[in-house]
C-alpha cells in the first residue's frame, strides 16, 4: 500500500513539474524581452516644392526589458514582380528620404509599455521631381539592450513607411499586362496570376476580382485582392481557389479595376481532372472507337456480301 501511494505522489509531482514547465515556456513566450512598435505603421502625404511638413510617430516598447533605440530615414522601393522591399537602391521616387530632418535621433532608457513621440520634418526641395516618393523611418533598438544580469545583442528594428505624391506634372495610366489562367489541372488549387503595370508616375490601387461558376452559372467560390501599384513597376497579383474539387468543369472570371473603371473582364473555362480520370476516359474512348470501327467494317461487309449476291443473281 505505502510504495502504491509512493508511487502516485510520484507520478503527481513529475506531471505537476511538466505542467510548470509548460507554463513556464509559455510565459517566456507571451513576454519576449525586445519588442518594438510604432504607429501609425504608414503616412500618405500630398506635398509640393518648397513645402516643409511637420510630423511625428511613436515608437512603444513591447518588450520586458528596457533599451535604447536611434531613428533613420531610408528611402525604399521595390524589386521585382512579387514586390520584395528594397531599401539599398537610389532611385528618382525614393529621394524623399534626404529631405528628412528629426529633431532628435537618439533615445535613452524606454521602459517596458513605455511610448516615446518621435518629431521629423520634411523639406521638399524647389527642384523635387514631380510624382510618388517612398521613403520608412526606422526605429533601431541599440545592438546592446540592457538586462539586469547580461547584455542582449539584437537587430530589432520597425518602420513607418512614407508615401507622398509630390504636386507638378504627374500622370497616371496603367495596364493589365496578361493573366496566367491554366485551363486544365490534375489536383487543386486553382490558381491565377495577374501582371498590371503602372506607367505613370503616381500610384494607383487596383482591384481583382475571381469568381468561380460552375458551367451552369452557379456560383462556387469568390475572392477579391485590393493592390498598392507604384510608379514605373509591374506587380503580380495571385488568387487561388484552395478548397476546389477534385473533378470538375468551372467557369472563372477575371475581372480588374483601376481609375474607376474595369480594365479587364474575362472569362475562362478550366478543367480539374486527376490523370487516372484522364487514362480511364481515354481507355472509355479508346474502346468506343475500337467498337465503332468494328460495326463499320461489319457494315462494309455485308454491303459488299449484298452486292456480290445481287451481281451473281443477275449472271443467272
Amino acid at each position: 500500500m505505502r510504495k502504491f501511494c509512493l508511487s502516485i505522489v510520484t507520478v503527481a509531482l513529475l506531471v505537476g513539474g511538466l505542467l510548470l514547465m509548460r507554463t513556464g515556456d509559455n510565459a517566456t513566450a507571451a513576454a519576449p524581452r525586445v519588442q518594438v512598435d510604432v504607429t501609425p505603421i504608414e503616412t500618405s502625404l500630398s506635398l509640393a516644392p518648397e513645402e516643409t511638413y511637420d510630423g511625428k510617430f511613436s515608437v512603444t516598447n513591447m518588450g520586458s526589458d528596457t533599451f535604447d533605440f536611434h531613428i533613420t530615414a531610408n528611402g525604399f522601393f521595390v524589386t521585382d514582380l512579387t514586390y520584395e522591399t528594397t531599401f539599398d537602391d537610389e532611385l528618382i521616387y525614393n529621394q524623399i528620404a534626404d529631405w528628412i530632418k528629426f529633431d532628435e535621433t537618439n533615445f535613452y532608457d524606454l521602459k517596458p509599455q513605455e511610448k516615446q513621440d518621435v518629431t521629423y520634418h520634411i523639406t521638399v526641395p524647389k527642384d523635387a521631381p514631380a510624382g510618388d516618393q517612398y521613403a520608412v523611418l526606422f526605429a533601431v533598438v541599440s545592438r546592446e539592450a540592457a538586462n539586469a544580469s547580461m547584455s542582449i545583442k539584437t537587430d530589432a528594428r520597425v518602420g513607418m513607411k512614407i508615401y507622398a505624391e509630390i504636386a507638378g506634372e504627374t500622370r497616371t495610366g496603367g495596364t493589365v499586362k496578361s493573366i496566367d489562367q491554366r485551363r486544365w489541372y490534375s489536383t487543386p488549387p486553382i490558381d491565377s496570376i495577374a501582371q498590371i503595370e503602372n506607367t505613370g508616375n503616381v500610384n494607383f490601387y487596383s482591384q481583382y476580382e475571381y469568381v468561380v461558376r460552375s458551367l451552369s452559372g452557379r456560383e462556387l467560390f469568390k475572392d477579391s485582392a485590393t493592390s498598392r501599384i507604384m510608379p514605373g513597376t509591374t506587380r503580380e497579383v495571385k488568387m487561388t481557389w484552395d478548397d476546389a474539387p477534385t473533378f470538375g468543369i468551372f467557369k472563372i472570371q477575371h475581372r480588374i479595376s483601376f481609375f474607376g473603371q474595369v480594365q479587364y473582364n474575362q472569362e475562362t473555362i478550366v478543367i480539374l481532372m486527376p490523370i487516372w480520370a484522364i487514362v480511364v476516359l481515354g481507355m472509355l474512348l479508346l474502346g468506343l472507337i475500337l467498337v465503332i470501327i468494328r460495326i463499320w467494317r461489319r457494315r462494309l461487309r455485308r454491303k459488299k456480301q449484298s452486292k456480290q449476291l445481287r451481281l451473281a443473281q443477275r449472271r443467272k
